[in-house]
């Protein structure tokens, strides 16, 4: 499989199990390499601690959860490298910003991107990346 750009919808089924988790850890682990940006970090670490306050993990699984979110052998993209890009799809799109870095990162590297959300999915193809877009969950021919 080619290099991907990891947002973290799929990056977060591959710590915790749910719903498409097999099928992101079996793409992410065929990747030749993977990238983000590096918020990446913070919106998993997100997900992490609304786990935590919902009572659905304990605090030490969630130390346990950034260990292994930082063993995943990840290229993390500086916002900054992504930040015009993704504002200029944002504005052209009116979509949050930050799923837009996600977008630029995949853009700037000429990567795929994989991800869970379906509305990232179709910004991302309505941009112009068509196939080289991985939805989890969806058909592919």
């Amino acid at each position: 499989m080619t290099s991907l750009v990891v947002d973290a919808s799929a990056m977060f089924k591959c710590l915790v199990c749910e719903e498409w988790s097999r099928e992101a850890v079996s793409i992410l682990q065929r990747a030749e390499g993977l990238t983000a940006p590096d918020l990446l970090y913070a919106e998993c670490a997100n997900a992490i601690w609304k786990r935590v306050r919902r009572g659905l993990l304990v605090g030490s699984d969630a130390d346990d959860l950034v260990a292994q979110l930082r063993a995943y052998p990840l290229q993390a993209l500086p916002l900054g490298d992504l930040t015009a890009d993704a504002l200029r799809i944002s504005l052209a799109f009116d979509h949050p910003i930050y799923g837009c870095y996600y977008v630029a990162a995949a853009i700037q590297s000429g990567h795929t991107l994989v991800t869970a959300d379906r509305v990232l999915a179709k910004l991302a193809r309505d941009v112009g990346l068509e196939e080289r877009v991985v939805l989890l969950g969806e058909e592919r021919s």
